[in-house]
């Protein structure tokens, strides 16, 4: 069992490897197509699978065992699993197969089947890498698959934001192979959960983490499709954790984070409230979320990293799903329901470990002394809640029968994040109803179901996630996790229920009572000018004016009228070089 549980690690990111390669090698012949999505499902489900046993049992460390120690200094490709790698995994790896028994067949296309699977297989290999060098590896070829989601089939307009998206990936590889590089020659090759991240090392991990996040306002942050949500989340919030964990004098630049995301959290808000456009307003709300994540660690470390993890699973389960079906599923009772749920949850609902996350937040704030950022994310939570208002009573008032499915070629891999329908738009009509049945298939049902159930477990009776089994669930410190009953109701917590509650009724006031009609000048102003858009096109535009400049200065130079000068100089440089002065 021992050596049997050592290859368990590799097999969690190899099953969606090999998934990826039978599809890629399949031909594209029509005989073909029905063994295309089982091959994707199963993938995906044996993954999971395997990341449940692996959790069940002893942590162990699995290396390729063909590659031996291909780098010059002896660093091996390792692999293993801690209580931070497998969450981050299980929501990962769970995330895409609920989206993927969700969707109707046929509405992807085979090489968004092989990408989804390769960046399962990447991303899971960056989560359960062992060292830093095979995290900097599973890193570069994650950044690949992304590349290919952002590029291709990219109009002009998303071209712009894939090049911006590019640009902070790179970024943050060149952050983190430093840290690497720095991490190496200081400690050698120890293990990523026995680093001491200090200094200029923890600078860059702490850099490298919050340009994989994407955190408003930089470039690209709400032109991202859900599979980038979803990975940006997924590893940039684990190194984020991770960093943090490592931290025990606290996080690096822990003073200008605390005001700056804070204000990413009621901006981000107020966007998603102001919203009336059903493509931006789930971006909005992941951008919100993310903030949460990034500010919560930094508040305290012992309950920062249980807000940070929660706010995770909820980015995961409820509302990467919504934005990757958002059209594509069905609108009868059997599908309302979970869909009911995770906008819910997104919008930081009762019941949800959404609104769990919020109290546990704002608990934290209040015991930690942030009394200000108390303030601001009540403020914040009520207007993010807004759109789920909305979205809610459009979700209680439509027909149960099932909406238009999608066309057949569409690529929600491609597709950019959408959010919830704006209030004040129709139903479909009856004429757009389509053929399909008005029950939806058992796997539809499992892929809306699951993350709904664990969204209410979690929220509700988190205690009952313990009994899967003390390694898988138990040893990862969930907010409230010891149950409802176990809390002593005064002073923080019974502060930050009393706020948690009030935000629901403000932001129910707020969804009754704005929106719907035609949006005012101000209004359309606000919303604008706080995107950032027009800055960074802005910057651009500069940016190319002085690459104009320089390279047209350049040309006169060496080819226009200075030419002969512009030789002489380096014949004179020629000549001092020649002559030893």
């Amino acid at each position: 069992m021992t050596d049997g549980a050592r290859y368990l690690p590799l097999l969690t990111f190899c099953i969606p490897l090999l998934g990826a390669g039978v599809l890629a090698a399949s031909p594209g012949r029509e005989r073909f197509a029905p063994f295309r999505r089982p091959v994707h499902l199963i993938s995906l489900g044996l993954a999971l699978a395997v990341l449940v046993a692996a959790g069940l049992g002893r942590t162990l460390v699995g290396q390729i065992p063909f590659w031996g120690d291909p780098f010059p200094l002896g660093r091996t490709l390792a692999f293993t699993l801690d209580h931070l790698s497998l969450m981050c995994s299980l929501l990962l790896i769970g995330s895409l197969l609920s989206v993927g028994l969700s969707e109707h067949p046929g509405t992807q296309a085979n090489e968004a089947d092989v990408v989804t699977l390769f960046v399962a297989a990447t991303g899971v290999a960056v989560l359960v890498s062992a060292n830093m060098t095979t995290l900097c590896l599973a890193w570069v070829f994650l950044d690949l698959a992304l590349l290919w989601i952002d590029t291709h089939r990219a109009s002009r307009s998303a071209t712009i934001s894939a090049v911006r998206n590019l640009v902070l990936r790179t970024a943050s590889t060149i952050a983190l192979v430093a840290a690497t590089v720095l991490l190496l020659a200081q400690q050698g090759d120890a293990p990523i959960p026995l680093l001491e991240a200090r200094g200029l090392p923890g600078q860059l991990l702490m850099a490298a983490a919050l340009l994989r996040i994407g955190l408003y306002p930089l470039p690209g942050g709400f032109q991202r499709g859900w599979l980038t949500y979803l990975v940006s989340v997924a590893t940039g919030g684990y190194v984020w954790l991770r960093l943090a964990g490592l931290s025990t004098l606290g996080l690096p630049g822990g003073g200008w984070l605390v005001p700056v995301a804070g204000t990413v959290l009621l901006v981000t808000g107020l966007l998603a409230a102001l919203s009336d456009d059903e493509e931006p307003t789930l971006a909005y709300l992941v951008s919100h979320w993310m903030a949460l994540l990034v500010l919560a660690p930094v508040l305290g470390l012992r309950g920062g990293l249980s807000v940070g993890l929660a706010a995770m699973v909820n980015i995961a389960l409820a509302i990467v799903p919504l934005a990757a079906l958002e059209g594509g599923g069905e609108r009868s009772i059997w599908w309302r329901v979970p869909t009911l749920v995770q906008v819910v949850s997104a919008g930081g609902g009762p019941l949800t470990i959404g609104l769990l996350t919020r109290w546990a937040f704002l608990r934290l704030a209040w015991e930690e002394g942030y009394s200000g950022l108390f303030a601001v994310a009540v403020a914040a939570f009520a207007l993010a809640s807004v759109p789920a208002w909305r979205q809610v009573a459009l979700l209680l008032a439509w027909p149960s029968e099932s909406v238009a499915e999608p066309a057949p070629d569409a690529d929600p891999d491609l597709a950019p994040a959408a959010g919830p329908a704006p209030e004040g738009s129709a139903p479909p009509a009856d004429g757009a109803a389509s053929a399909a049945p008005a029950r939806p298939a058992v796997a539809s049902l499992v892929g809306a179901w699951y993350p709904a159930l664990i969204l209410i477990l979690g929220g509700t009776v988190p205690a009952l996630l313990r009994h899967p089994g003390a390694r898988l669930i138990g040893q990862v410190t969930l907010p409230l996790a010891e149950g409802y009953g176990a809390i002593a109701w005064a002073g923080a917590p019974a502060y930050a229920a009393a706020a948690a509650l009030l935000v629901l009724a403000i932001g129910y006031l707020l969804a009754h009572h704005t929106g719907g009609g035609r949006p005012s000048a101000a209004r359309l102003t606000a919303h604008t000018f706080l995107e950032m858009d027009w800055l960074y096109s802005s910057a651009e535009r500069s940016l190319a004016w002085v690459e104009g400049t320089i390279a047209r200065g350049t040309a006169v130079i060496e080819e226009g009228s200075m030419a002969l000068g512009w030789i002489l100089l380096w014949l004179l440089a020629g000549l001092l070089l020649l002559t030893g002065r």
